[in-house]
């Protein structure tokens, strides 16, 4: 009952703590709120899918069941021991055989604890990244269907012009040929919308063929200045990964003393070298996660970079559709110019869309990079 009512302030808890970790992200209001009003459609925030996919996760449910059966483990292990050894001193071979086996139960149910948090964690930054993926196909949906757009009427275009003999049979196939890759892409971003939905339908436990409006995007939030040192260090000692090889060290120190800590003897030179082991595994352990960090700032900086240029470059798509419209609107230019200026923009907005998704991404894992490694996943 005790380990049941614990489970439940874990969940409770949960929301609370990923609310604020989220925030990092700055999330803001896109244009899904406007179509949401207008049509009457059922709306998801990203608060609601994070508090679903907690709910439904199946490896978070395994780990919260973990950490019950290894604080019970745990207990069983404590009964046996009565009394508390110094470390250094050897004792009877069953005392010390107890002793390590309540460590090493201690140990399991802690790395347990530490486990169920970041496969929390993780659940987390990929119910964003499965919400995000969603609007992002849904925006190449959109471009991909103006391109076919603008492919179909240059294709009509040419067919007229060929019938008057003003262009070539050859520049016809190329017009043809020009549609034809324009519809499979608009089919290809379709099946791609699919099967964003479905990831996410999955991880948040929507219903088949439910498709309710994502209203939470996420605004541009540079990370402004930092000391990397500082967040390696924060890292480092916030790390399930790196607290997990350094725990393996107490457990090395009692069984170097204890040559019967196992159940079994060992010689000490065995010993010696399991301890030597452990060093090696916090050191690699630690340059892993420093290095994660490392590249996690590289790539958010980059980022960042590239959101400068390509705002420029939507900046100048904007402009160069203004003139467009101000030309068709006297007849300077075609509709398919028109349509050309149109998708161009349309194409720059998709890719600023892409960066300001992908940086806030890793925003998130830079604070917590062990969710991306429990998770297996990226952006």
């Amino acid at each position: 009952m005790v380990n049941r009512a614990r489970s439940i302030t874990r969940r409770a808890g949960a929301l609370t703590a990923v609310v604020l970790w989220v925030a990092l992200a700055v999330l803001g209001q896109g244009p899904g709120m406007a179509r949401a009003e207008e049509a009457a459609e059922r709306e998801l925030r990203l608060e609601e899918a994070i508090t679903r996919a907690l709910q439904v996760d199946l490896a978070l449910r395994s780990a919260e069941l973990s950490v019950e059966e290894n604080e019970l483990a745990r207990e069983d292990a404590a009964e046996a021991v009565t009394f508390t050894p110094v470390l250094g001193e050897s004792y009877s071979p069953a005392y010390e055989t107890a002793w390590y086996g309540l460590l090493t139960a201690d140990l399991q149910w802690q790395m347990s604890k530490k486990s169920y948090a970041a496969q929390e964690d993780a659940v987390v930054l990929e119910t964003c990244q499965k919400y995000w993926a969603v609007q992002g196909a849904e925006e190449a949906v959109e471009a991909a269907r103006l391109g076919l757009e603008a492919a179909e009427l240059g294709l009509r275009r040419a067919r007229a012009m060929q019938a008057v003999g003003l262009i070539t049979d050859a520049d016809l196939q190329a017009a043809e040929s020009q549609a034809k890759q324009a519809e499979a892409g608009r089919a290809a971003a379709e099946r791609a919308l699919e099967a964003a939905w479905e990831e996410l339908a999955e991880q948040v436990g929507l219903g088949s063929g439910e498709r309710p409006v994502l209203v939470d995007r996420p605004e541009f939030a540079p990370l402004g200045e930092v000391s990397l040192g500082h967040e390696i260090s924060r890292v480092l000692e916030t790390s399930p990964q790196v607290w997990q090889a350094e725990q393996a060290r107490t457990l090395a120190e009692w069984s170097l003393s204890m040559a019967y800590a196992t159940g079994g003897y060992e010689s000490y030179e065995a010993r010696q070298i399991q301890q030597e082991q452990v060093e090696l595994t916090i050191q690699t352990t630690r340059q892993a996660v420093e290095s994660g960090v490392r590249n996690l700032y590289r790539a958010i900086r980059a980022l960042e970079d590239q959101y400068a240029q390509q705002e420029r470059e939507v900046a100048a798509a904007e402009a160069s559709l203004k003139v467009a419209e101000a030309k068709f609107s006297v007849g300077m230019i075609t509709r398919s110019e028109l349509l050309a200026a149109e998708l161009e923009l349309a194409q720059a907005r998709v890719n600023l869309a892409a960066t300001v998704r992908q940086h806030a991404y890793y925003r998130l894992a830079f604070q917590k990079p062990w969710a991306v490694s429990s998770s297996g996943g990226g952006s």
